[in-house]
């Protein structure tokens, strides 16, 4: 799934607050004015080399309107510039086997959206893999800050409680299209930052807020991972206003901590996690708001091997063996020659799939089998008696995958029924798919009747069993390969039969309009539709009347019997008379519908009014009956719902006959009103058209 994110209006944390104001992420066009607290102090250079340090860019004075969100390498002194590594990562975020993730709140008032965001990335290849928008707005997946515990391989987070009134030490599992939250402990006050060290101790950094809703002070602390207890170390000297992010360089027991005071500035500090006092290594260039802040530990001893090349995982058809060839590396991790003899491992999914003897600038290439059929990462490395040099890896599926859903489609032509469809070439999982060897299996509904199996065309007719009731036929067409077989792909429904009454038509689902025509008479770019509100819908021309037909399927009508047909109608703006009348014939054409059973009517209700006349035929047969939307140009939505025949009459009066001026008004009951007379709410008509007052 890929996705354009748009910045404008977007914020993370903007406008949360609990008893003091929470840590909120701001570009600058949100961020606070008036008096803060004094900025930090001025830049200096490190007291050591640095490490390589990677982090969110969520914010910068130089962007203006044109956002630059990413995963960014940071400058290791004054001067240096931002390094893009993932564009458009946006959020806090963790690094973990090979992926980032990013979990931000996108919020946009105006269209009142507020929710979480999960996006993730390859991060070698720098890849979308994966965005989902969280609806439900479960906000304990939403961290303040999260980071990987090197002991357990879990992610721990502070985050939000689940109804955004707290905090909340997390476990934040991740997959590839997935997050969830389980709840270690509740965690009072406000929340930065938190680190792990290379033990699996947990660090955090917490704030204090003024009675104006800036910051006045942060502490680091050490935070049980078990139980969330909290141990004060002591005050940092700084005042992180906005949302921030630490990491430990885990080599040497350093921790950064990326810093956004309200002065609108952005600096890295380190921490002296004895005492719990940072100082500014340097200032940012642009006054960049970094998250998710990670330090990568060095992938190998300087002595150890560097990584292998060209590796290759090689799979044919949907065969669960194959072989895996890399080239072994010439020098050591520190770019001197190698000399002594290699070891290599290749590992699928983390489980050791082949080992053996190589050489220093060896062509090597191994046999390799797997357990079933799935997506695999295939990493390969080379040992020396010093110790395991870097891992390099491929991603791919292997084996047999999962056919995609053919898209069939069903034509009636008197009782045989024609389906088709594209053949099935492809999987839904990236698995193995031989279009030459698929075959479909085609179902009919209702009853689920297997009507082919084993079918290897694209192309099926269907002789449908005789009825004499009106009944909807709909198909579904599976794909199967290597005894797999997709999701069934749906055709729309197509009807024979008569409609025998009772009948109610409730229009819920698309497929409801089987056997009905829809008549765009007037030939303009409006007619009637099914609506997701669950019934037929028509809108407006502002020049053009509306003169669209809904008729029905066939009904069986016997001679001599009286039936009501009726319906619900109803429009959109209490300012705007629509119209209906309503016809019947022995065709479902416009010349056919001969007959009127409502004469022209006026609509002027925004709620459902149920319409209803009497058919009594002459003569035994099939009749269809058309409603027919006639409102004025520039008139609003009509909405239909509800259709029902039934046998029996009713007692309301259908029609009369006007005995006076045009704009004589009668009372259903055949009377006249009087001149000047309020109309009470009721049926009347009035120069042979039906009129409604609500």
């Amino acid at each position: 799934m890929t996705k354009t994110l748009t910045f404008l209006s977007v914020a993370l944390f903007a406008g949360v607050a609990f008893t003091s104001a929470a840590d909120t992420f701001a570009p600058a066009s949100l961020r606070k004015t008036g008096v803060a607290p004094a900025a930090q102090s001025a830049a200096h250079t490190a007291s050591a080399s640095m490490p390589e340090i990677d982090g969110v860019v969520v914010a910068a004075s130089n962007w203006g309107a044109n956002a630059k969100p990413g995963f960014y390498r940071l400058p290791v002194a004054d001067g240096e510039e931002f390094s893009l590594i993932v564009d458009e990562a946006y959020g806090s975020a963790v690094v973990k086997d090979n992926r980032l993730y990013t979990i931000a709140r996108i919020t946009m008032p105006e269209l009142d959206i507020d929710y979480p965001r999960l996006t993730v990335y390859n991060l070698k290849t720098g890849e979308e893999i994966y965005f989902e928008n969280y609806y439900s707005k479960n906000w304990s997946i939403l961290p303040v800050d999260m980071d990987l515990d090197p002991v357990t391989g879990e992610v721990y987070a502070i985050t939000y409680n689940s109804s955004m009134t707290g905090y909340q030490l997390s476990v934040l599992t991740f997959t590839d299209n997935s997050v969830t939250s389980r709840k270690v402990a509740d965690m009072a006050g406000n929340w930065n930052a938190v680190a792990f060290d290379a033990d699996g101790q947990l660090y955090g950094i917490s704030k204090v807020n003024n009675s104006e809703g800036y910051c006045v002070s942060s502490t680091l602390n050490r935070i049980d991972k078990a139980s969330g207890a909290v141990t004060p170390i002591g005050e940092t000297g700084m005042q992180p206003e906005y949302m921030s992010s630490a990491a430990f360089d885990r080599s040497t027991g350093r921790l950064f901590w990326s810093v956004a005071p309200a002065d609108n500035t952005g600096l890295l500090a380190e921490i002296n996690i004895a005492t719990g006092a940072a100082a500014t290594v340097y200032n940012f260039p642009n006054n960049e708001e970094v998250l998710g802040l990670y330090v990568p530990a060095p992938a190998a001893d300087a002595d150890a091997p560097a990584a292998v090349t060209d590796l290759k995982a090689n799979f044919t058809g949907g065969s669960l063996s194959g072989t895996v060839s890399f080239t072994a590396p010439t020098t050591l991790f520190n770019g001197t020659p190698g000399v002594s003899a290699l070891t290599y491992e290749i590992r699928a999914n983390d489980q050791v799939v082949a080992t053996g003897n190589t050489q220093y600038g060896a062509e090597v290439s191994a046999d390799i089998t797997v357990p079933a059929a799935a997506f695999y990462t295939i990493k390969a490395s080379v040992s020396n008696a010093v110790g395991k040099g870097p891992d390099e890896y491929v991603e791919l599926f292997i084996g047999n995958g999962i056919p995609q859903a053919p898209t069939p489609r069903a034509t009636l032509n008197g009782g045989k029924v024609t389906l088709s469809w594209e053949p099935v070439t492809a999987s839904t999982d990236g698995g193995y798919i031989d279009p030459a060897a698929v075959t479909y299996t085609v179902r009919r509904l209702p009853g689920d009747v297997e009507v082919a199996s084993g079918f290897t065309a694209t192309m099926y007719e269907d002789v449908l069993p005789a009825t004499d009731n009106f009944t909807v036929y709909t198909y579904t067409v599976s794909a199967e390969h290597a005894g797999i077989s997709s999701e069934p792909g749906m055709t729309r429904g197509v009807a024979v039969g008569e409609i025998v009454p009772p009948y109610l038509q409730t229009f819920d689902s698309e497929d409801s309009l089987a056997g009905w025509t829809l008549i765009n008479a007037n030939g303009d770019s409006r007619f009637w539709m099914w609506s997701d509100l669950q019934n037929l819908r028509i809108g407006f021309s502002a020049q053009t009347p509306k003169d669209d037909w809904v008729v029905t399927p066939p009904v069986a009508l016997k001679a001599g019997v009286t039936y009501t047909f009726s319906f619900d109608i109803y429009g959109d703006s209490a300012d705007d008379t629509e119209c209906v009348e309503v016809k019947m014939g022995d065709a479902n054409n416009v010349a056919a519908l001969t007959t009127a059973l409502l004469v022209p009517t006026d609509i002027n209700s925004t709620k459902p009014m149920n319409l209803k006349m009497l058919v009594k035929p002459a003569v035994t047969g099939a009749y269809f009956i058309g409603i027919h939307a006639m409102s004025e140009p520039d008139k609003y939505m009509l909405n239909l719902d509800n259709v029902k025949i039934e046998e029996g009459d009713h007692t309301a009066i259908l029609g009369i006959e006007a005995d006076g001026a045009a704009q004589a008004i009668y009372r259903i009951d055949g009377t006249r009103v009087p001149a000047g007379t309020p109309l009470t709410p009721g049926l009347y008509i009035r120069n042979g058209r039906k009129i409604i007052v609500k």
